[in-house]
């Protein structure tokens, strides 16, 4: 692979890192203060589809006759991305932002296992102990996060729709690298956005949307964006790097989200979570984070 299209897609998974930094953040907003989690879901995959398919209809019509011919790694992408989706929505609404952040780390690692034992992607031994750093960090990160919750069943719940959002993203990735060799990665996602939109149809709110203030329309158009650069860039990067090193970047956006929460408690903002993270948190954190990147992070080649 030429190491122009190495750059460029890791471009890409930047821009992807930290839009999934902030996603987090503002989607604890908008189940707080804007909408249930079925709602919010549907009008992020509704908007990314209603864009993507204007932009075929106008550039590519001929584009458009991929949208009803998916293979089975599209529809695996687009039935894994809407299990993430709601998973992950579900997790920021029990565990907030932070905690989510940390244990959707398991994506990443396991599309690193992936990339090697599928996609035959090398693996040297001095990455391995970067595994059981993330998983000693991630023992240590619920641990405490159990203590700090009044009611540890709520945690466990949150954690567990948090870890079906990480599998979900696993093999979203795996079916949007293999789509990604027959058709483009935007063609791909276009069936992507039409399955999670008829998906959740059925269960959106559609009566809150008349009473949407400016800034709730604003942060539902911030979430709608998010699906289409976030993804649209995560499957560019895919398309032109290796899905080792694109996970390198996608590891580290949890450090966007601490970031912006720790801000937020610092200016008393209503919505985020009020909960101080001890000092053992933030070492499991970084071991998660740290330990990730280790692991995923392909060997320098002479």
């Amino acid at each position: 692979m030429k190491r122009s299209n190495q750059f460029k897609g890791l471009v890409f998974a930047c821009i992807t890192a930290f839009f999934w930094g902030m996603l987090a953040v503002a989607l604890q907003y908008a189940v707080k203060h804007v909408a249930d989690p079925f709602t919010i879901i549907w009008f992020r995959f509704t908007t990314a589809f209603l864009v993507l398919f204007s932009y075929y209809a106008y550039a590519n019509p001929m584009a458009l006759r991929k949208l009803f011919r998916p293979t089975r790694f599209v529809w695996l992408a687009a039935v894994s991305l809407a299990i993430n989706y709601y998973g992950f929505m579900k997790g920021v609404e029990l565990i907030g932002a932070r905690a989510s952040q940390i244990i959707i780390q398991l994506g990443p690692i396991m599309l690193c296992v992936i990339g090697v034992y599928y996609y035959g992607e090398k693996i040297t031994k001095r990455q391995i102990p970067g595994f059981f750093v993330a998983l000693a960090g991630f023992g240590l990160f619920y641990l405490e996060q159990l203590k700090s919750f009044t009611e540890a069943g709520s945690f466990n719940i949150g954690a567990l729709f948090t870890f079906v959002a990480a599998v979900g993203w696993t093999t979203y990735g795996l079916g949007q690298k293999e789509a990604t060799k027959e058709r483009g990665p935007q063609e791909t996602a276009m069936f992507i956005y039409l399955f999670g939109m008829l998906a959740f149809t059925p269960m959106a709110n559609y009566s809150l949307f008349p009473t949407f203030n400016g800034l709730q329309w604003g942060v539902m158009a911030f979430l709608a964006l998010n699906t289409l650069v976030a993804y649209g860039c995560m499957g560019e990067a895919l398309k032109y790097a290796d899905a080792s090193k694109v996970s390198v970047i996608v590891a580290a956006n949890p450090v966007v989200t601490f970031i912006i929460v720790d801000f937020l408690i610092f200016v008393n903002a209503n919505f985020i979570e009020a909960r101080t993270l001890s000092v053992s948190s933030y070492f499991g954190a970084a071991m998660v984070i740290g330990g990730a990147i280790w692991a995923v992070k392909p060997p320098r080649r002479r």
